[in-house]
């Protein structure tokens, strides 16, 4: 089924997407290259406790510094969901590290805080992250309020607008940003953001493929080819069960609800219905984003034509998907086997009823793994719940 072009209400997209604002701005608003040259406070007083900020870095930057350190300098840092272990360089949640920053307001020095300067202070980690973040908000109430936060490309992608080289850290820190951003009307679907540089995040609906062309094309193909770039991988964000009551609080862990029993999440982005190589979706679909010239034509071509858009999955994104399937079959033979021997043992107990309930719970979460080939314990599973019911 061909996507309806009408759907997005949104005007031909050009051959390349004009983004020279964007360009323009990132010149003008680009970070800091050094990250020195200005002294850490011994002291933080009151003044100095508001330039502590949280900064989101790529992971090729944060180990370039943390590689410059003296022995024995930690670089303290967590991950954007607020997880102490980094995952692999090579992971698709890889590619982005929080740490925090000593930035005097009026400049553009951003010193990273290393664990010297915490013990100096008597501070944890946590600490001065949940301080920083304190004054991220602060500085976000400063600015443009919520109506004016996000600007709309035509095709319904949003940018940010504060260019202030914290923009991904917002966004990134404190989702309902991105959550709460008033979306033009075809911008459908999930939440998709790119934390394309730390003055520059776009986001777009998960069923937006125009949107979702032009935020890939100004992020892998434009801003990719500039030093700014923080990252080209797309997040998709999600509500995930929050940690158990009574455990220690992470400032990165924000409620997504007024129960507070979820948090918000970001994982890495990949549409539902991709497969491996080139797909076409349906007008129902979600769709990629992409990661090079390449894709990003031969989207626009699709929509130009009224053809169905292409679906590009990268080889890292399906490995995840099939590592995620198998894990999930693995688990679920798991409970197999479980329901099975409870099974067995209300069966010699002579407690036959029971013993079919069990059966009967295995054989229900049995016919539920894909791609199951295990017809040898089906047809015991079978044999024993015959077997339970004549007896």
């Amino acid at each position: 089924v061909g996507h309806d072009n009408r759907r997005t209400r949104s005007p031909r997209p050009p051959r390349c997407f004009d983004s020279t604002v964007i360009m323009a701005d990132l010149a003008t608003n680009a970070p800091p290259e050094s990250l020195s040259g200005h002294e850490v406070p011994e002291t933080l007083s009151d003044e100095a406790k508001l330039q502590i900020l949280p900064q989101v870095w790529s992971r090729a930057k944060f180990e370039q510094v943390r590689a410059a350190l003296p022995a024995g300098v930690m670089l303290p840092h967590c991950t954007v969901n607020g997880d102490d272990d980094l995952p692999p360089a090579s992971a698709l949640d890889g590619a982005l590290v929080v740490v925090v920053v000593w930035a005097p307001t009026g400049t553009k020095i951003q010193t990273a805080v290393v664990s010297f300067h915490l013990q100096t202070w008597s501070m944890t980690f946590i600490e001065c992250l949940r301080l920083g973040m304190t004054n991220l908000r602060a500085k976000t109430k400063e600015g443009p309020a919520a109506a004016g936060r996000w600007e709309n490309h035509p095709s319904g992608c949003g940018r940010s607008v504060w260019s202030d080289g914290f923009d991904a850290a917002r966004c990134a820190l404190l989702p309902s940003l991105v959550a709460q951003r008033p979306r033009p009307e075809g911008d459908a679907g999930g939440v998709v953001v790119l934390f394309a540089a730390p003055q520059c995040v776009l986001t777009a609906g998960s069923s937006n493929p125009l949107g979702l062309c032009w935020a890939g094309d100004v992020a892998n193909c434009q801003i990719a080819q500039t030093p700014d770039l923080l990252s080209g991988t797309p997040y998709r964000l999600v509500k995930a069960p929050a940690p158990a009551p009574g455990g220690p609080k992470h400032p990165l862990r924000v409620a997504a609800n007024k129960a507070g029993d979820k948090i918000w999440k970001w994982v890495p982005y990949f549409s539902k219905q991709g497969g491996t190589g080139v797909t076409a979706a349906a007008s129902s679909q979600e769709y990629s984003v992409p990661r090079d010239r390449e894709q990003a034509d031969a989207i626009l071509n699709a929509i130009e034509n009224k053809q169905p858009v292409p679906i590009f999955t990268d080889p890292a994104a399906q490995k995840l998907l099939d590592e995620q399937a198998a894990a999930v079959a693995a688990a679920k033979k798991e409970r197999v086997l479980s329901l099975k021997a409870d099974g067995n043992a209300k069966f010699k107990e002579g407690d036959c009823q029971q013993a079919l309930k069990y059966y009967g719970a295995a054989l229900q979460t049995w016919s539920s793994v894909s791609n199951n080939d295990d017809k040898e314990t089906a047809s015991v599973l079978h044999a024993n719940s015959v077997g339970s019911a004549l007896g």
